[in-house]
């Protein structure tokens, strides 16, 4: 009994040991923190993706006071872009098109969602998921190929930004006024 009640202990000593060392405790904690500030968020804005056109959306959204949570699959982005904007604003690692990670970021009582992945079907499943989840929220959601743009719509997006046409538009304005 003394051998394998050791054993036990070394086990469990060295599990918890490695547990720490690998930052477990650390993601641990700070999921915690996170999803306590989400819990008390409402009417707030749900941005899904970190991305390039997603990391400016949170920083105009920090500079104008409104509140949000971030959605990314990747928790390295996340924190990066905690640490380039110096601010530690509402976070959820885990991936938007699943309706578990929409409720952890509380959209059921958002009053906006925009979906900015790269991707058009993630964007498309996004906006039908918000949809569903609550039928209210205004969605916008970005679209890379025009011809997308229609089942972005019928899936229940409030509006569609095409950003390769806005910046082509930009672009011409510039150079013509």
């Amino acid at each position: 009994y003394a051998i394998i009640g050791f054993g036990m202990f070394v086990y469990l000593f060295s599990n918890v040991t490695a547990f720490m060392v690998e930052g477990g405790l650390d993601r641990y904690l700070w999921d915690r923190k996170m999803h306590r500030a989400i819990e008390k968020l409402k009417d707030h804005t749900v941005v899904c993706g970190a991305g390039k056109t997603g990391r400016h959306i949170v920083a105009e959204l920090l500079e104008i006071g409104r509140p949000f949570v971030l959605i990314d699959r990747d928790a390295e982005t996340v924190r990066a872009l905690h640490q380039h904007l110096g601010s530690a604003f509402p976070a959820v690692v885990g991936d938007a098109t699943d309706d578990d990670v929409l409720r952890i970021a509380g959209v059921p009582r958002a009053s906006g969602l925009i979906a900015c992945i790269s991707n058009d079907n993630d964007n498309l499943v996004i906006t039908l998921s918000a949809r569903l989840l609550a039928p209210k929220i205004r969605i916008v959601a970005r679209c890379a190929d025009e011809r997308e743009q229609t089942k972005i719509r019928r899936a229940g997006a409030d509006a569609v930004v095409l950003p390769n046409m806005i910046g082509g538009m930009r672009m011409v304005s510039e150079m013509v006024r």
